[in-house]
């Protein structure tokens, strides 16, 4: 798409799409995640990114809902469906309020849910995590990429994600 809309433009040739990418990536404004399986490159994707809980109020809500029915976007009817809070599996609830409770990367957040922590307050979670002095959020992205909660945990986030509930951030 980039060298079709490239070459229609008329303009003289350009620089290639990868180097863009590079330097988007170089300068931290885009993420890629590889590996061999998918859940892997969604795992190396995630691991470092910190996780932020969207702050979720009924009147936010309300006042997008009269907006959107104001520009003819939904009908009045469809009032009831937009204004519900989303239901959370149980996984999601445990990522949410550990998120919440303090700013944890996705791996952080995984080591915490194989360690069966709940939400404590954040001097206990980081004590936990890191009782070893060495440990970095980084290494530690490398060590919980074989524990086998990865699986529903990444699941909980990437539902969480698409349901607007979270958003991720790069440090």
């Amino acid at each position: 798409a980039y060298s079709k809309r490239l070459a229609d433009s008329g303009r003289p040739e350009g620089l290639s799409f990868s180097h863009y990418l590079n330097r988007l990536l170089l300068r931290g404004l885009i993420v890629k995640g590889d590996g061999l399986t998918g859940v892997d490159a969604l795992y190396r994707l995630l691991g470092t990114l910190h996780i932020q809980p969207v702050i979720d109020h009924f009147s936010v809500r309300l006042f997008t809902c009269i907006q959107l029915y104001l520009e003819g976007k939904i009908r009045f009817r469809d009032f009831g469906r937009y204004l519900k809070k989303e239901k959370c599996a149980p996984m999601e609830e445990t990522v949410l309020e550990l998120a919440k409770a303090t700013e944890l990367t996705t791996a952080e957040l995984l080591a915490c849910v194989d360690q069966g922590e709940t939400a404590k307050n954040p001097k206990e979670i980081w004590n936990l995590l890191y009782e070893d002095t060495d440990a970095t959020y980084e290494s530690l992205a490398e060590e919980t990429q074989l524990l086998h909660i990865q699986y529903p945990v990444l699941q909980a986030i990437g539902n969480l994600y698409l349901n607007k509930q979270i958003s991720f951030q790069q440090f």
